[in-house]
């Protein structure tokens, strides 16, 4: 099992990473990911001068044996709150994944899919979607999943199973709650991965299981986002 959605005290997350990466071995999880807020108003995040640094911990972090670690970014896409003209996307595109948050979603001043796919040109490592409701994506954008589906796998966008319970409807996480779009998935060359999104309790970080077991169900094992990295 996998867990590539994380956050330290580069950011907003209570732990370093460390003692993220020690708790997701302990968990027997294969693959962790950090991937901490960039450049953002919104919360606590890395400044573009500390990037260096965040490198630099990095490097330590991918030296602990006995799991896959990884590093990454999450890049907020309200304009207002992050000055996008500004990142420095050559620096960025030496991490490993960037996940990007509140796309079509207006009530969080989110980018739309024609800014995603723009930045999707920018950088070389794959990138995909943290958290997003995709039911609530088709709803706003009025396509249907097939065209969805398209989007994403034309520009190798990933999608993220979100396991938090803030990502959730009636009880149901986002991903159970479209199954005309997930369940054509194993057809397409489309990755998927698993996040916590975890910030404040180490606890949370082995919560992976449905998401995990989903993919299994769905038969998607060979198209998880860790194979790829």
């Amino acid at each position: 099992m996998i867990n590539l959605h994380n956050h330290t005290i580069f950011s907003d997350g209570r732990y370093d990473g460390q003692e993220i990466i020690q708790r997701c071995k302990d968990c027997d999880l294969r693959s962790v990911a950090i991937t901490d807020h960039y450049a953002t108003s919104k919360i606590n995040s890395i400044h573009p001068a500390e990037l260096d640094e965040y490198f630099e911990a990095g490097r330590e972090w991918k030296e602990i044996q006995g799991i896959n670690v990884f590093q990454g970014i999450e890049i907020d896409s309200c304009p207002y709150r992050s000055k996008h003209e500004n990142f420095p996307w050559d620096e960025i595109n030496g991490m490993d994944l960037v996940l990007v948050e509140y796309i079509e979603n207006p009530d969080m001043g989110g980018m739309d899919l024609d800014w995603l796919v723009q930045l999707r040109d920018k950088l070389d490592i794959p990138i995909g979607l943290a958290h997003t409701d995709i039911g609530m994506m088709l709803e706003r954008t009025g396509m249907d999943a097939a065209q969805l589906l398209d989007l994403f796998e034309k520009h190798d966008i990933f999608i993220e199973l979100a396991t938090a319970a803030r990502y959730s409807r009636s009880g149901r996480p986002y991903f159970k709650l479209c199954p005309e779009f997930y369940e054509n998935i194993t057809a397409r060359n489309i990755k998927v991965s698993i996040g916590t999104d975890t910030h404040g309790r180490l606890e949370t970080l082995c919560d992976v299981a449905s998401a995990w077991d989903y993919i299994q169900e769905q038969g998607l094992e060979e198209q998880v986002l860790d194979k790829f990295l």
